[in-house]
């Protein structure tokens, strides 16, 4: 049980210490036979799995209210703008 449990480890420690050669080769041997849609397939998987689907922080702000609140106080800016400038043309 203690050699099984040893070779795991060994194996599990070399894939992760190796684990972008070990998809860099396996992306090369499916385009060298002609696979590109599972060849796409991987990458794009790769690619997308750091993503997140929201967004957590923008210009410093953190937080659903605080990033809504900023988002209003930047959108009132310009309108309030045209406001003044048509109240001093009257």
């Amino acid at each position: 049980m203690n050699q099984t449990t040893a070779t795991f480890k060994l194996a599990l420690r070399y894939c992760r210490d190796h684990e972008e050669l070990l998809r860099a080769n396996a992306y090369a041997k499916s385009w060298a036979c002609k696979d590109f849609k599972s060849s796409w397939n991987g990458i794009n998987k790769h690619n997308n799995a750091k993503s997140t689907k929201f967004v957590t922080a923008v210009d410093g702000c953190s937080g659903e209210d605080n990033i809504c609140a900023m988002c209003g106080e930047h959108f009132q800016k310009p309108y309030n703008a045209l406001r003044d400038y048509h109240k001093n043309l009257i």
